[in-house]
């Protein structure tokens, strides 16, 4: 079997690797791309966690860029402006 491992990666030591696709309205957007020295680094449970996680940033990325698109101010915290930013 041909490996598809990134041979930059294996130079840099990477024994694990996770690639996790971003995905809006069935589209996937990118990939998030996860190394590690340690071998078996990334168990299901962390990887299901890591893909709800990058999904909640993409939709929270959306909302900012509709929210800016319709010039809807959004979220501010006192003082701070837009969600602190």
């Amino acid at each position: 079997m041909e490996s598809t491992a990134d041979p930059q990666a294996i130079a840099e030591g990477h024994r694990s690797n996770c690639h996790l696709a971003l995905i809006s309205r069935e589209r996937v957007l990118g990939v998030q791309n996860l190394g590690s020295i340690g071998e078996n680094a990334f168990p299901e449970d962390d990887v299901a966690l890591l893909g709800q996680i990058d999904q909640i940033a993409l939709a929270v990325a959306h909302a900012f860029a509709y929210a800016t698109d319709s010039g809807i101010e959004g979220p501010t915290i006192p003082g701070k402006g837009l969600l602190g930013g």
